[in-house]
């Protein structure tokens, strides 16, 4: 049951079509051919083009021709089976700056129960996987300073040794001592 209350169940579409436009995550929807139907905002500035030049094209050619094959299994298994599926790709766009992007695909189900259709929600998860990159190198950072550290410590300890030695050797005053101390 969709949490909707009675005020917002009389609402125009109106409040419905501002949610869709502002969100921001991109919101791809296609009809049984898997041709774009509608697009918001959002999924407009992540692909760099018009809605107008997205409008009626298919889904696939919105991924990189190597990820093609695998959209369209997925955008099958989802309107047939109408399961959820998930995939990653990496789109290069405007400015040509490579992203990485999550996509969720959901059937749109008709009134019959068969499928009208298949959404996209799209989220550019670019800034989030380059700062678990940066968290691992700083992680391996980090244990090459406790490596380091460790190290350092036992060559100390070994110069600890060899300074007392020389010590000795220097106060000992007996040749013989010295020279075996040295």
């Amino acid at each position: 049951q969709p949490c909707i209350d009675a005020a917002e169940s009389r609402a125009d579409d109106g409040f419905y079509r501002l949610l869709y436009e502002h969100s921001p995550v991109a919101t791809i929807a296609t009809d049984r051919q898997f041709r774009v139907v509608t697009c918001n905002a959002a999924a407009s500035r992540m692909m760099g083009l018009p809605g107008q030049q997205i409008m009626g094209r298919p889904l696939a050619d919105a991924v990189p021709a190597g990820r093609r094959k695998l959209l369209a299994r997925l955008l099958s298994r989802t309107a047939e089976r109408r399961v959820i599926s998930e995939f990653e790709v990496q789109l290069t766009g405007p400015g040509s700056k490579a992203r990485d992007l999550m996509v969720v695909l959901s059937p749109i189900p008709g009134p019959d129960g068969a499928s009208l259709g298949v959404a996209a929600w799209i989220v550019d998860e670019t800034t989030r996987k380059q700062l678990g990159e940066r968290l691992v190198q700083a992680e391996k950072m980090a244990s090459l300073g406790t490596l380091a550290g460790g190290v350092a410590h036992h060559f100390n300890n070994i110069l600890g040794g060899v300074a007392t030695f020389v010590d000795f050797a220097l106060t000992s005053g007996d040749r013989q001592a010295m020279h075996r101390a040295l």
